[in-house]
């Protein structure tokens, strides 16, 4: 019994360990801890001020520690305040890894003990530890023997460019080059926009000026972009004002799912994104895995599983109505409405679509998002076109620069929202009917048809032909 004590006296340390707080702590409810937290709020927008994009949650603590706070008493701190909230997703998997060592450490000693205590017990024990060990050396040599590596070589196989070349404006715009009254469209945006991942002239807006410009005698069009890449829309402002002072005709706003980001609060969108991204093992576990292939396969199917979960809730965040980046987001939409209004240009929104889902109906994670938006801006009378429409039956793997790899948009998704926005631009009336294409041919509906005139011909060579 005493050894039990014992044993349990050390579990208990360790847990105590794992949940790193100590009984000397001042409780939440102290009016002392109010106190401290409201200089713990002052310290962080202090760091923040002097710098925008702290590394971490350990430069901020020893950042603060360095003013005279306690380390302790600070990460109680700062697990309740606002500002820290998006911090506590840290600590938590800390103490998640902190855990899994100690139930380690507790099954050893549970195993031990019904050795030592209950030696009739003994010989199931083994049959039992014997058969999972059977079971495991099968899967291992199976695994083995397939060479199954859960690694991805998405890179190594990717036809990305190796360069990415610039264009001088007269090469980019060709149809503007000594021509007057030029009907210009400014695109606003991010990365998306930007053409991240692409080369410039296969990004949306440049096959959009290309469409435009296909008729002979038509008013030439050009389709300026005007994007900064790691920006969400209420950071995109200064850049619609330089568009509108360089004679845009009409806007199109880019957004893309992740434009609510609220960027002035930079600990909490890492936290977040930390728990998206799989955790790397850690201690006697890195080890393990190393050497097993089982192991390796169950770590990485559990943290991709964890993964998945903080992608998923990462979105939920971002368009819960009480985020500061979900206002700050419909504020920029309604203020360059406004300005767009002022100047008489109209203003239009294209939304882009996650590219990593599958975009059926049913089955796409994140209608709920694009549910949000539509509401927003029919509230606010915005015209819009929403690029899922189009992707509904297309294979997502396509859409995406390198999959698995860069979810931004291949040249395909490219030439996809440049088709999706002609077609809204012309029937709603922002071009006249001279600007409609001639149609070559559908290409689905003839596909078949052509496949079978081309076998003929080659069927029906001549006897020249022949030789």
């Amino acid at each position: 019994m005493k050894k039990l004590l014992l044993v349990f006296g050390v579990l208990c340390c360790l847990l105590g360990d794992v949940r790193g707080e100590t009984t000397n702590n001042v409780p939440a409810s102290s009016p002392y801890f109010s106190e401290a937290q409201r200089a713990v709020i002052q310290a962080y927008k202090d760091v923040l001020r002097r710098n925008p994009d702290p590394k971490g949650l350990a430069d901020y603590v020893d950042a603060l520690v360095n003013q005279g706070r306690d380390t302790e008493w600070l990460y109680r701190s700062l697990r309740t305040s606002e500002e820290g909230k998006g911090i506590g997703a840290i600590i938590r998997r800390e103490r998640r890894q902190r855990a899994m060592r100690a139930g380690i450490v507790l099954l050893a000693l549970v195993f031990l003990g019904l050795f030592v205590s209950r030696r009739h017990l003994w010989k199931q024990a083994l049959l039992v530890l014997f058969g999972c060990a059977l079971l495991f050396v099968v899967l291992e040599l199976g695994l083995r023997i397939i060479r199954f590596t859960p690694a991805s070589d998405a890179l190594a196989r990717s036809d990305r460019s190796d360069v990415f070349y610039r264009m001088d404006r007269e090469r980019l715009h060709p149809f503007e080059a000594g021509t007057a009254g030029v009907f210009r469209i400014a695109v606003i945006g991010d990365s998306f926009a930007h053409g991240e991942g692409v080369q410039v002239d296969d990004r949306f807006a440049a096959k959009l000026e290309r469409m435009l410009n296909a008729n002979a005698g038509v008013r030439p069009a050009c389709v300026d972009v005007y994007a900064r890449c790691g920006t969400s829309t209420y950071q995109q402002m200064p850049l619609l004002e330089k568009a509108l002072e360089e004679g845009a005709n009409l806007v199109v706003l880019s957004v893309c799912l992740n434009d609510t980001e609220n960027r002035k609060n930079p600990l909490q969108l890492r936290a977040w994104r930390l728990e998206m991204q799989p955790a790397a093992p850690s201690g006697i576990w890195t080890v393990l895995v190393r050497m097993s292939h089982l192991l390796g396969l169950v770590h990485y199917k559990w943290e991709h599983h964890k993964a998945r979960k903080g992608y998923l809730r990462y979105y939920e965040r971002l368009y819960d109505p009480a985020y500061a980046g979900w206002k700050y987001f419909t504020k920029a939409i309604v203020s360059m409405k406004d300005a767009c209004a002022a100047k008489g240009v109209p203003f239009v929104v294209v939304i882009h679509p996650l590219l990593t889902e599958s975009f059926e109906e049913g089955i796409y994670p994140f209608e709920f998002v694009h549910d949000a938006i539509h509401a927003h801006l029919d509230a606010q009378q915005i015209p819009y076109a929403d690029v899922l429409r189009r992707l509904r039956h297309v294979m997502s793997v396509r859409m995406t620069a390198i999959p698995s790899i860069d979810p931004h948009p291949s040249e395909i998704e490219h030439r996809l929202v440049a088709e999706v926005l002609f077609g809204f631009i012309t029937e709603k009336g922002y071009v006249g009917p001279e600007y409609a294409l001639r149609w070559r041919a559908a290409s689905e509906r003839t596909l078949s048809e052509r496949w079978k005139e081309t076998g003929a011909r080659m069927n029906a060579l001549s006897a020249a032909d022949r030789k």
